[in-house]
């Protein structure tokens, strides 16, 4: 599920994908990743050569490391931080846990 939204991110809709597939997963349907794609508009043949590439796995396992090198181990965690000069962000402190708008 996480190559399907990081593909479709590819193509500016990782978050109607996201949606579709948490969606999907609350009503219990069956329909087929590719069918989601197709029902958000993607270009379903570059959304299906995505995930056959290392291209998505790539992405994810750099958010895993990234992870892992400030040892997240829990979802959520809120990253706060500032863009550098290089468009980059720069994480400066997590939240880690559910958290109220107001203590956000």
């Amino acid at each position: 599920m996480a190559a399907a939204a990081v593909c479709a991110g590819f193509q500016n809709k990782y978050w109607q994908m996201h949606r579709a597939l948490f969606s999907r997963a609350a009503e219990n349907k069956q329909r087929s990743i590719s069918e989601l794609a197709d029902e958000i508009g993607l270009d379903t043949i570059e959304f299906a050569t995505c995930i056959k590439r290392d291209a998505a796995r790539r992405v994810i396992e750099e958010d895993m490391a990234s992870a892992a090198s400030f040892d997240l181990k829990v979802t959520p965690a809120f990253a706060l931080g500032q863009v550098d000069e290089t468009g980059r962000v720069v994480i400066q402190r997590f939240i880690i846990g559910a958290q109220s708008f107001e203590t956000l």
